[in-house]
């Protein structure tokens, strides 16, 4: 394991692998046009899949690392939107050695959490994180996770999927310090908006300005532990969420839409408009796999998003010398 540094501007990529046919359409342009990248999902109780549809897993976890940058920060999520995570009380233990085992007989350096099951306990999710965060630091790990974008502008929440419950007990100054929290800025609806720091305009997630906008108002408003970096996550296209929920959308060229969302993350990292970068860990999406099977040109979001999120950190170590 390398010592532990998030990049100072991360560009995060999801990968399911249980759709095989997307996975093989990953090319290297789109690997190395990010700097974390996380596979999905490993089993409920943290081991590694090997059943159908994860039959490749192992397989494509080595072939894609073989196509990355060096230093990529790669990580091994559990959970999903239909799977799950044995976390309670009896059970917690074992899947922390068994995702701890995981990630070491996978080379990977860290865990990520997407816990979409709205059911569990926070309690759980609470007791899970704590033990993982101690096992991963003794390795010099990374602990992610992926909450949904919650509440409202005066007192916006990070919350499990589908109706769950706010993690504030698990983010807040007495929870857990994460290395980065992906934030999945779609899929939850209209109804939650946040004020645009650029003009004070109410913005949901069917605009590219929910980047700045959302981590402006989880940076001042989130009752986020501030040692945890925040990582604002948008679809890779239209069909990646639901499109009430979704940046990218019909009206607007797609090419628009690519540079605003670059020109969001610049603003932030320049601390435009009041934005407090300090806390700013990136831009994440869901997902590569989809970048490569659905996006038109395939890999789309990789050359004109993600390569330039990717290129930022080149300036920031240009600037630093200079």
């Amino acid at each position: 394991m390398p010592s532990k540094v998030w990049p100072e501007t991360a560009m995060v990529g999801y990968i399911d692998c249980a759709a095989i046919g997307a996975v093989s359409d990953i090319t290297p342009e789109q690997m190395k046009a990010y700097n974390v990248v996380i596979f999905c999902f490993a089993n409920a109780d943290g081991s590694i899949p090997t059943t159908p549809p994860y039959q490749d897993f192992i397989n494509e976890v080595v072939r894609l690392k073989q196509l990355q940058a060096p230093g990529t920060i790669n990580l091994l999520s559990i959970g999903g939107e239909i799977g799950t995570a044995e976390i309670g009380p009896n059970a917690v233990d074992k899947t922390v050695n068994n995702l701890m085992a995981s990630i070491h007989e996978l080379e990977l350096e860290g865990i990520d959490l997407d816990i979409e099951q709205a059911g569990l306990p926070i309690n759980d999710i609470l007791g899970l994180s704590r033990l993982l965060r101690k096992s991963l630091d003794n390795i010099s790990g990374f602990l992610t996770c992926a909450p949904i974008l919650a509440g409202t502008n005066e007192t916006p929440s990070l919350n499990t999927a589908n109706g769950g419950p706010s993690w504030a007990p698990v983010l807040g100054l007495d929870g857990v310090i994460f290395d980065a929290i992906n934030v999945q800025a779609y899929n939850s609806g209209m109804d939650y908006v946040y004020s645009d720091p650029a003009n004070g305009d109410l913005v949901s997630e069917t605009s590219a300005n929910i980047v700045r906008a959302a981590y402006d108002a989880l940076q001042k408003r989130g009752n986020i532990h501030p040692q945890s970096r925040i990582v604002i996550g948008v679809p890779c296209d239209e069909a990646s969420a639901n499109e009430h929920s979704n940046c990218w959308n019909p009206d607007t060229p797609a090419n628009e839409t690519a540079d605003t969302l670059v020109q969001n993350v610049q603003e932030i990292k320049r601390g435009d408009y009041g934005i407090d970068k300090a806390a700013f860990g990136g831009l994440m999406t869901w997902s590569i796999s989809n970048d490569a099977y659905f996006s038109r040109p395939p890999g789309n979001f990789a050359k004109n998003v993600a390569t330039h999120i990717i290129a930022l950190n080149t300036e920031q170590e240009a600037n630093k010398v200079s």
